[in-house]
């Protein structure tokens, strides 16, 4: 049984590598992605961030979206922190 799901798995990683294309982003770029899809605002960030300003500055580029903070975002949107 096993063997199967295996050899199912390997097919299926090949045919995404060789269909499915994942553009380049930024961390920003994907932050802005996961908000729309969960349907939120810079605002309903700022529990778990800390401030309407702190979230701001992140969102103009005024200040990096630090490890740390990659961190929180990722608890709060139930998303993977690291880079594929």
């Amino acid at each position: 049984m096993h063997e199967g799901i295996d050899l199912l798995r390997t097919l299926i990683l090949a045919y995404e590598a060789e269909t499915v294309q994942i553009p380049d982003a930024t961390g920003i770029d994907i932050l802005h992605h996961l908000m729309e899809e969960w349907g939120l605002r810079q605002t309903d960030l700022v529990p778990s961030l800390g401030s309407k300003s702190y979230v701001s500055q992140r969102f103009t580029g005024h200040r990096s979206i630090s490890s740390a903070v990659t961190a929180q975002l990722a608890r709060f949107l139930h998303a993977s922190p690291k880079q594929q």
